[in-house]
């Protein structure tokens, strides 16, 4: 851990970091043609890199940061799988 005026700074969890990126890019990936197939993939793992980082933050507490950050990871990575599901039901059913 780091030190900043003799205080510790607790690191933020790596898997919650990812779980946002990953969040970020399923949902605004969901309504760009033929990149939302993709999302089909990376909105699952984004959800189970959320839940884990939950899991790793809560039972690492005294030593890590990242709760906050881990749980709008996965809500982002369930929207935008559910957007990309809803995106492509649509499409399908447009063309019949």
């Amino acid at each position: 851990m780091s030190e900043i005026r003799g205080e510790r700074v607790k690191p933020t969890s790596g898997l919650a970091i990812t779980s946002v990126v990953l969040g970020g890019c399923t949902l605004l990936a969901a309504i760009v043609p033929f990149l939302n197939f993709i999302c089909l993939l990376t909105g699952p793992v984004g959800i189970v890199l959320g839940a884990l980082a939950i899991r790793q933050v809560k039972n690492r507490a005294e030593e890590m940061k990242g709760g906050g950050l881990a749980l709008t990871g996965l809500l982002l990575n369930v929207a935008g799988t559910a957007l990309t599901i809803l995106v492509l039901v649509l499409v399908f059913a447009a063309l019949g």
